[in-house]
């Protein structure tokens, strides 16, 4: 059976004089410990917190200059250039205009006559800038001319912008009807972030714009110089 421990008030009093020299010590040692959890960790996790900080705006101040730099060495003429070629490739908008340039040029060049055209326009709302695929506009068009000149109208076309993919082609003998998607894509809304270097054109998008502006259609970066079509052309509503 446990005994009870009575503490009066005499014996408080014996313990105090007895230990009275460790009080004051420990009393110190606990209150310094307790400063050190309560004021000085969270002062040292402030300290690397701003040190972090700092760090990020060092970091931003350093692409920033970049940006900077990168903008004020920018040559806008070649600027200017690279756009007129990627758009006029790959136009933001359906191109009817540019479709049958591209198409009278490469006919032209081939030796073919171009006939009737229908173009399978689809929706005609403004395309929506998220799409992740390129939406294309689909014409059929009737060529007078061997299916030799035929073969060379697909490979001139493949060098004449817009952008286009020959999808079938039906011959007979003296005439042909080849239908044909040209892409465009509209350009996305520019969500700039200052903390984002610009980026500049690698070497190999700048080989692939070097080399159309090399082709022999490089007459589409003139719409003046279009070639107009030999006969009538329509235009069917009617979704591709």
């Amino acid at each position: 059976m446990k005994k009870k421990i009575n503490l009066d008030q005499e014996t408080i009093v014996l313990l105090y004089r007895k230990n009275k020299n460790y009080i004051l010590p420990i009393s110190v040692i606990l209150i310094c410990i307790l400063l050190f959890f309560q004021v000085i960790i969270p002062q040292i996790n402030g300290l690397f917190e701003l040190q972090k900080q700092s760090k990020i705006e060092q970091d931003k101040l350093a692409t920033l200059k970049g940006n900077l730099s990168s903008l004020t060495n920018l040559d806008s003429s070649a600027l200017d250039s690279r756009y007129k070629i990627t758009t006029a490739v790959l136009p933001i908008n359906k191109d009817f205009a540019g479709i049958i340039n591209a198409v009278s040029i490469a006919a032209s060049k081939t030796g073919l006559s171009v006939g009737d055209y229908d173009f399978l326009v689809g929706d005609i709302s403004k395309p929506k800038t998220a799409v992740t695929k390129f939406p294309f506009l689909q014409l059929s068009v009737n060529l007078l001319g061997d299916i030799t000149s035929a073969s060379n109208f697909t490979s001139e076309l493949y060098k004449t912008a817009p952008l286009s993919e020959v999808i079938s082609l039906n011959s007979s003998f003296s005439s042909m009807s080849i239908t044909i998607n040209f892409y465009y894509k509209t350009i996305p809304p520019i969500n700039f972030k200052e903390e984002i270097p610009l980026q500049t054109l690698s070497p190999k998008s700048q080989a692939i714009l070097d080399d159309i502006s090399k082709w022999s259609n490089a007459s589409f970066l003139d719409t003046s110089s279009a070639i107009p079509a030999s006969s009538s052309g329509s235009v069917n509503l009617m979704p591709f």
